[in-house]
């Protein structure tokens, strides 16, 4: 049987198709978006490109695949959380999409925490944080900003949300998803009333929100036209699919206890599993809701290789030069040390922060400085983040990289160092599209009555490739603790954040 798995990111959209006989991806596809960025944070995209470019690579995975799609039993979507589509009366997006990653609107996101009074209530309130990004904050940036588009919103959607409207024409989202709105409890799975009216007093926004599906609920069956468009059959189920965080989980394995994913891609995230939610946790550590009872403990930085990228830009360096002289400099790159907040940051809570480069002397302002200390102060943001998390769960025993920055294998090399422990990659680097897939496959399982676990179809798609293990290295794991105190001294004595 075959499966879809698309995961609509910042960059571009892709498909993969599952064989569930193989445990193997035998089609794939992939289109890219454009992103419009402006001054003040402002980072948007219009819904159509999504679309244009979903179904783009569907054609292209199932041309791959050699496969007749009519024997494709479930579809899956992963997303790219936080976003705000709103829909009018007819279903048609009224304005650009405010993105993840969008820092526009931290005016409003200090406003609902301030309302509420503080970030201690916010998290009595929805049991979990309020970062900006989220979705909260882009809500009431609307109602306050765009009142006449607030008055016209029929629904308010996420990216993936948005997607699963366009393949089934029903208004829907996943408990993971909704998690990352700041309006949701995760402790009650439903939406917070005390939340809802801070953000809009008048209690209209309530019913603008789409049902929580779980994910053993089908939202639907494929649209008819949907269906003729790519040859499926009209009986093909979509499944509740979730946040790109959440499926890549999946696809990664991080839901089995004791795994944890480190992704390096656009953003970078650690995230790891928990069957009990801890409240004893750090206040800006996101908490997602997945499945029975069990929860998907999150620490997100905004640049991961976004970071990367510009500075590789910048010296007009292909990957493989630019991987050359991160490896060319030592560890601790002279002491030069890159702050690189070039979009401002979710932990540590520096939202108007901006790049910056210091410790800058004669002998080591170089290419090689800069790139190296760019990898390792990114790989310092996420094992901060970390090091809050196993103050509150239990610490993973098992480590896999994933995102295009596990491609890296000086970066590879600075990420085992830095956590002390043993990284391994896969050789499916698929992330939240594979873990669509497999989504897709444990609901059509389970709406069959086939005994079926998600943990068990998650174990069999997860594939090491010994190739690329990176173990620490004790001497560079002395030195690395030096210079994360430095660097973590660094954060406080430019923006007074303690982290």
């Amino acid at each position: 049987m075959y499966f879809i798995g698309i995961d609509c990111g910042t960059q571009g959209s892709k498909t993969v198709i599952l064989d569930s006989t193989t445990n193997k991806i035998i089609g794939k596809g992939y289109s890219k978006h454009n992103i419009i960025i402006e001054k003040d944070g402002v980072r948007e995209q219009f819904a159509q490109w999504w679309i244009d470019a979903i179904e783009k690579s569907i054609f292209q995975a199932i041309d791959s695949a050699n496969i007749n799609p009519k024997l494709i039993k479930a579809i899956g979507v992963s997303g790219q959380q936080h976003g705000l589509v709103p829909l009018d009366n007819e279903g048609n997006v009224i304005r650009k999409v405010k993105l993840w990653n969008d820092t526009s609107t931290s005016v409003e996101n200090e406003s609902i925490i301030n309302t509420l009074g503080g970030m201690d209530e916010v998290w009595n309130t929805i049991g979990g944080t309020l970062p900006i990004g989220y979705t909260a904050s882009k809500v009431k940036y609307l109602i306050d900003n765009e009142p006449e588009l607030y008055a016209k919103t029929k629904y308010v959607l996420l990216p993936h949300d948005y997607i699963n409207y366009y393949l089934t024409n029903i208004i829907s989202t996943d408990p993971s998803e909704a998690s990352g709105t700041g309006y949701y409890d995760v402790r009650t799975h439903k939406y917070s009333d005390k939340m809802l009216n801070v953000i809009d007093p008048t209690g209209a926004l309530k019913s603008k929100l789409p049902k929580v599906y779980n994910w053993e609920t089908p939202i639907g069956y494929i649209r008819p036209e949907i269906a003729k468009k790519f040859g499926f059959s009209k009986d093909l189920i979509v499944s509740a699919g979730g946040g790109d965080n959440t499926m890549g989980a999946i696809g990664t394995g991080s839901i089995i206890p004791g795994f944890c994913t480190i992704s390096l891609g656009t953003s970078g995230t650690c995230c790891f599993a928990s069957k009990k939610k801890n409240d004893h946790i750090h206040k800006l550590i996101q908490i997602y809701d997945l499945l029975n009872d069990k929860y998907l403990c999150t620490s997100c930085i905004l640049g991961a290789t976004s970071s990367t990228t510009k500075i590789q830009e910048l010296f007009s360096l292909s990957l493989n030069e630019f991987d050359t002289l991160m490896n060319k400099a030592s560890i601790g790159a002279e002491g030069l040390l890159s702050l690189p907040f070039y979009d401002g940051e979710r932990i540590p809570p520096i939202p108007a922060g901006q790049g910056i480069i210091k410790n800058i002397s004669a002998s080591n302002l170089t290419k090689e400085n800069i790139i190296r200390s760019t990898a390792e102060s990114i790989i310092f943001i996420l094992k901060n983040g970390y090091n809050h998390m196993i103050k509150s769960f239990e610490e993973p025993s098992e480590f896999i990289v994933t995102g295009g920055g596990s491609n890296s294998e000086p970066w590879r090399q600075i990420l085992a160092d830095i956590f002390n422990k043993k990284i391994n990659c896969l050789k499916e680097n698929e992330g939240g599209a594979l873990g669509a897939a497999i989504q897709a496959n444990y609901l059509y399982n389970f709406s069959k009555n086939k005994d079926t676990s998600l943990i068990e179809i998650i174990k069999s798609n997860i594939n090491y490739d010994t190739s690329k293990v990176k173990v620490p290295i004790k001497e560079n794991v002395k030195l690395y603790r030096e210079y994360f105190r430095l660097f973590k001294d660094s954060i406080k004595n430019e923006w007074g954040v303690d982290v």
